[in-house]
């Protein structure tokens, strides 16, 4: 059978008990503090942005710090719970602190062991002490003991922590759409998610989702509302990481909005309306491009045979019928929105097997022009396939 447990290790346990508790207190009022000052750090950091309009990098380290620093705070608070305890004689003083009706009893009873357990006093003295703190011990309410560890603080504490974070909660509720808006900048430092500001600009043309054609132009317009400003610049900035950002002046309509144009747009671009001094800026509007070849203006020239002694002579081409004496030689020029590569003519007859000529930019250039030459010997009818220089072809294919 197991032994019964003496008074005195029933003492030592519950005191063992309290200090587990006491640690675990401690561990917890530690962790309420340091969220209180976190969501302290919060609103603090939100308004430093609206003064500052910090960029990505000290908002990135602004939000990892604040989370680095409450999952410090957490982890050393796991670790007084787990593996730290004050000494049992200051829990006994702290339990006689906190209820006087013990007395020293408790102090005393840790010296009395510490008598019976040491080399150094007489055999006859040790006895004597093991037995009073069996006999102190019979006198203790030893469950009423642990429950006096616990900081009679904690439940303030709480509320405090809750209230704080309720607060934070509340102002971010109602808030508004600019509240929101920082918490968003800090939340995804790097998305697209403009500073706060008096002035609003927002992107009205091109639409969301619109495109536009491989070297076509487009005319982009913005209103200002709240505090209009006095000029505002157009950047455009290339999605593909290489081309230069272009930045355009805007004109002011006098209504609220401004516009600006751009030529000749040969990449996917990032548009973004800002205040010269950078304090406003519009969100982001993609404008994706179209990269399909389109067929422009087409030229035709004919030379007829040496025999007629006709001149050589060049007339826009409509893609309709053409004619032309047995012998003479055809050149086509396609004009097209994009680089060309290797595109084809297919010359169809009756009577005779499918015939493909290429069609591409002659070796001088231009890219954006394809060329093909045939010597007439039949009649038939002509398909035209026209092929840029990454393999996207023409959706139109005109016969003739």
């Amino acid at each position: 059978m197991k032994p019964k447990a003496t008074s005195r290790a029933k003492v030592l346990d519950v005191l063992q008990q309290a200090a587990a508790l006491h640690a675990g207190q401690r561990a917890t009022m530690f962790l309420l503090r340091s969220l209180i000052w976190v969501v302290v750090a919060i609103p603090v950091l939100l308004l430093s942005d609206v003064l500052f309009h910090f960029s990505e990098i000290p908002r990135l380290v602004g939000i990892l710090g604040l989370a680095l620093a409450f999952i410090i705070c957490a982890g050393i608070s796991i670790g007084i719970a787990a593996f730290v305890r004050p000494p049992l004689l200051r829990v006994a003083r702290l339990l006689e602190s906190r209820n006087p009706a013990l007395g020293s009893r408790l102090v005393n009873i840790l010296q009395l062991d510490a008598d019976s357990r040491s080399e150094s006093v007489a055999p006859l003295t040790r006895d004597l002490a093991r037995q009073a703190v069996e006999e102190a011990g019979l006198d203790l309410d030893l469950r009423s003991l642990p429950p006096l560890a616990r900081e009679p603080g904690l439940p303030r504490q709480g509320i405090r922590a809750f209230v704080c974070l309720a607060s934070l909660g509340l102002v971010t509720f109602f808030g508004g759409q600019h509240v929101r808006q920082q918490w968003l900048r800090f939340l995804d430092p790097y998305g697209d998610h403009p500073p706060f500001s008096l002035t609003r600009l927002e992107i009205l043309q091109p639409a969301v989702g619109e495109t536009v054609l491989y070297g076509d132009s487009r005319t982009v317009e913005v209103r200002a509302s709240g505090h209009l400003p006095k000029e505002l610049l157009l950047v455009a900035r290339s999605t593909d990481g290489v081309s230069t950002d272009l930045t355009l002046p805007m004109s002011a309509r006098g209504d609220g909005t401004f516009v600006a144009r751009l030529e000749n747009i040969r990449q996917p671009l990032e548009l973004t309306a800002r205040t010269a001094d950078g304090s406003t800026r519009s969100l982001h509007r993609l404008l994706n491009l179209v990269l399909t070849p389109q067929i422009g203006p087409a030229i035709v020239r004919l030379e007829p045979p040496a025999y007629t002694q006709l001149p050589a002579r060049e007339i826009p081409y409509r893609f309709s019928a053409l004619q032309a004496l047995e012998g003479t030689r055809i050149t086509f020029r396609l004009q097209s929105n994009r680089p060309l590569g290797a595109g084809s003519i297919r010359l169809e007859s009756e009577d005779a097997p499918l015939e493909t000529i290429p069609l591409a930019p002659a070796s001088e250039g231009p890219t954006e022009t394809a060329v093909a030459n045939l010597t007439v010997t039949r009649s038939g009818r002509l398909g035209f396939s026209l092929v840029d220089v990454v393999g996207n072809s023409a959706i139109q294919q005109p016969t003739a």
